[in-house]
């Protein structure tokens, strides 16, 4: 057997050539690379670093729902704060003005078996009639005319122009899984203060309210309450602060797996704070 050597003219015999181990003026052929069983090592190492990823996600998801949901709700009370403390008034339809504005929290209907939350949505309104409280229609109904025999979480409201029964100005439609779960007057109290976030939690959604008014009357950055007990009952306004619950509605009213809940503080002050 004869091989041309590199850069040379005549040719050499050679008996026997082992492969890739050729003389160093022959041509040199590499065979580094990966071994199977390294392969499968990182293999291996990908897949649990995938699999905790995505155990821990829908977790992940939802924390992140529950927290930008918080921020919504504090950044509309900061929004009728500044309109009730520095806008003089809006021309409604009626020719009315208003220098109240305020927004308004219902504790929402939990779904029964077969039901889903369709619409659920606070409001930010115009106190025409300047008794700290929202006049109109309510964020939270059953309705039993829907397609397909469902019981639905629905309701319509017609807001932009407000009047003294429909005072409504903007409504928030709250998406995602999270929805408000309860509303209570002072949510911390001397008697709870030593408490944990998670028994405050607990206690507010014992002494729920049906509604709660957050409103802002010019030119005082102050917060009026106006805390109705049950639908149609005259509203009061004897609370230091309020407390909005946020979380996964579920049909045993428990919390479901994976999910957390939150409280939104409103202070009489107007300032805001957050548990969890």
């Amino acid at each position: 057997m004869y091989i041309e050597l590199k850069g040379k003219t005549r040719r050499r015999k050679i008996n026997k050539i082992r492969p890739f181990m050729l003389r160093s003026d022959l041509i040199y052929f590499s065979s580094s690379g990966f071994t199977l069983i390294e392969l499968l090592v990182a293999i291996g190492i990908f897949l649990v670093v995938t699999a905790v990823t995505l155990a821990n996600f829908p977790s992940f998801s939802n924390r992140l729902s529950l927290n930008l949901l918080a921020e919504d709700i504090t950044l509309s009370v900061k929004q009728a704060q500044v309109f009730g403390s520095s806008v003089y008034g809006v021309k409604t339809s009626a020719g009315k003005t208003f220098d109240a504005v305020g927004v308004h929290f219902e504790a929402p209907l939990l779904p029964m078996a077969g039901e889903r939350v369709l619409d659920y949505h606070y409001v930010f309104y115009a106190d025409l009639n300047k008794n700290n409280a929202y006049n109109g229609t309510r964020a939270n109904v059953r309705s039993t005319s829907v397609p397909r025999g469902d019981n639905l979480l629905a309701v319509g409201i017609a807001c932009g122009s407000p009047t003294s029964s429909e005072e409504c100005l903007e409504k928030y439609i709250i998406n995602g899984p999270n929805k408000v779960l309860a509303v209570c007057p002072d949510y911390i109290t001397a008697s709870n203060a030593s408490l944990s976030a998670e028994a405050r939690i607990i206690d507010c959604k014992t002494r729920a309210v049906s509604s709660v008014d957050i409103t802002f009357v010019r030119a005082s950055l102050e917060a009026n309450f106006g805390i109705t007990q049950t639908l149609g009952s005259s509203p009061y306004s004897t609370a230091e602060n309020v407390g909005i619950i946020l979380g996964v509605p579920s049909v045993s009213g428990s919390i479901p797996r994976g999910s957390f809940q939150k409280a939104v503080v409103i202070w009489r002050t107007g300032l805001t704070s957050f548990e969890q």
